[in-house]
């Protein structure tokens, strides 16, 4: 194999295994979440996009900001509310193409500039993936699929009602099979002790039901 082609391969899978753990951190915080609270909605971070207020159906930036610099990372709320058991609420918004880090809101203030001093806003250039936006309009979920590169737009798709979304899900989900990213990420989720003894079919299941996670393009038309 040439030098330039092991150098890639080492660089993808070095990719492949920070994503799986992101996720697999961030798995187990909402499992614990949801079987402690059982199941409480909670409040989604506010995303600004073409003028139009959405809740940031997942996953969310900020997350992916605090595991790269833990020591930053907002300590546990002194009271704790079932709908917000993180205990803040972000907002961003898209500015020329640009997403920005606008507020942190906990414990009844904003707090951004206890983590950037000197701003008013962020860009959030730490955020390379898919982003997904919901919002509920005339009794119907819309949804809107980002595709940022270091927190720049570069592609988008609208989706309305849950059956469309989830028809995208499943479009993705196909498509990402095909590719050899796929295949490393089996791979590695393989090595985790909690998937040793699973089936192929179990191992896909847990990336089709985080595929947007798992995917940092969309794949499809």
């Amino acid at each position: 194999m040439h030098p330039t082609q092991i150098r890639d391969s080492k660089m993808r899978n070095t990719t492949i295994k920070k994503k799986l753990k992101f996720f697999l951190c961030l798995t187990s915080i909402l499992m614990f979440s949801a079987l402690k609270m059982y199941g409480t909605p909670q409040a989604p971070d506010i995303v600004i996009y073409q003028g139009e207020a959405f809740g940031l159906h997942r996953p969310t930036p900020i997350i992916s900001y605090f595991q790269r610099y833990p020591e930053r990372r907002l300590p546990p709320p002194e009271i704790i509310i079932t709908g917000n058991l993180r205990g803040y609420i972000a907002r961003y918004e898209f500015i020329d193409s640009v997403l920005y880090l606008t507020d942190i809101q906990g414990r009844g203030r904003g707090r951004l500039r206890e983590f950037f001093p000197s701003v008013d806003e962020v860009r959030v250039y730490w955020f390379s993936g898919l982003l997904v936006l919901h919002r509920t309009l005339n009794n119907q979920d819309n949804y809107v699929i980002l595709e940022l590169e270091n927190g720049v737009l570069k592609r988008s798709k609208r989706l309305f009602g849950i059956e469309e979304y989830r028809e995208f899900l499943e479009k993705q989900f196909q498509a990402f099979k095909q590719t050899e990213e796929y295949q490393a990420v089996k791979e590695q989720l393989r090595e985790h002790r909690a998937n040793r003894h699973r089936s192929d079919e179990d191992v896909e299941r847990i990336v089709r039901r985080s595929i947007i996670g798992y995917t940092s393009k969309i794949l499809v038309e």
